[in-house]
């Protein structure tokens, strides 16, 4: 006995859309898997080596933490939006004086680094606030190794340092080894790079969980406040500093 064509074609018809159907399915869940693995990979969690880029600026990425110092996925590079470039290329314009930090008139092997002890009061506070400065600079590196792992953060504060550092070892050889200029080129795009994390903070509410944000925001503030305390002190106070620093 025959089958009835309206029969025949709609059994075709429901085989053609179940077809169609597991085709769909199929291709979901494989569009799915290939996104969770891409995904897995840039987070660093299917055993690659992979290091964390997020697509778009994020605070931090504490899972970073999960992982050792020396693996690849304890690390992650941030997009750095535009404030966050502004303070750091101001910060290493601030670098490249003290290349010429010393006076060129003067060496080093002439005085000591106890030199500074016979200058006036307002040098020496020059001098502490900016030992001070360069102390907490060496509990940032502890920051980004242990805690915030971003890479560019991390290239960025062992330079830093190493210029603060630069610094406060020329001011202990006493104000005549320091170029004026030099000195206050870089104390001042230092302030005005810390004014531009101020905005970057701002701009992006910038918080992060291991520090309370007006925390965050005091620490930045008190070293805008120092570069702009040792500048003051070196443009209007101390009669025997000023004659004993020559402008160059």
């Amino acid at each position: 006995m025959r089958s009835r064509p309206g029969f025949r074609n709609l059994g075709a018809n429901w085989q053609n859309y179940s077809s169609q159907i597991a085709s769909r399915v199929w291709s979901l869940r494989l569009a799915g898997a290939t996104r969770s693995a891409r995904e897995k990979r840039s987070a660093g969690c299917d055993g690659t080596s992979t290091m964390y880029i997020p697509d778009h600026f994020i605070a931090e990425w504490r899972d970073a933490r999960n992982y050792g110092i020396l693996d690849s996925r304890g690390w992650w590079m941030n997009p750095w939006p535009f404030w966050g470039w502004v303070e750091t290329f101001t910060k290493v314009a601030a670098w490249l004086f003290v290349l010429r930090i010393r006076s060129p008139g003067v060496k080093a092997s002439h005085t000591s680094v106890l030199t500074w002890m016979q200058a006036g009061p307002a040098y020496k506070a020059e001098v502490a606030v900016m030992f001070v400065a360069c102390f907490f600079l060496l509990l940032a590196i502890l920051d980004r190794l242990l805690l915030y792992r971003e890479v560019i953060s991390m290239a960025f504060v062992f330079p830093n340092n190493l210029a603060h550092w630069s610094v406060l070892y020329t001011m202990l050889h006493g104000p005549e080894l320091l170029s004026t200029r030099h000195y206050r080129a870089f104390l001042w795009l230092m302030l005005l790079g810390d004014v531009s994390k101020l905005i970057f903070f701002k701009v992006h509410d910038f918080n992060i969980k291991a520090l309370a944000k007006h925390a965050l925001y005091l620490l930045v503030t008190l070293y805008a406040i120092a570069y702009a305390v040792i500048l003051t002190l070196d443009y209007h106070t101390g009669a025997s500093l000023s004659m004993a620093r020559k402008a160059r």
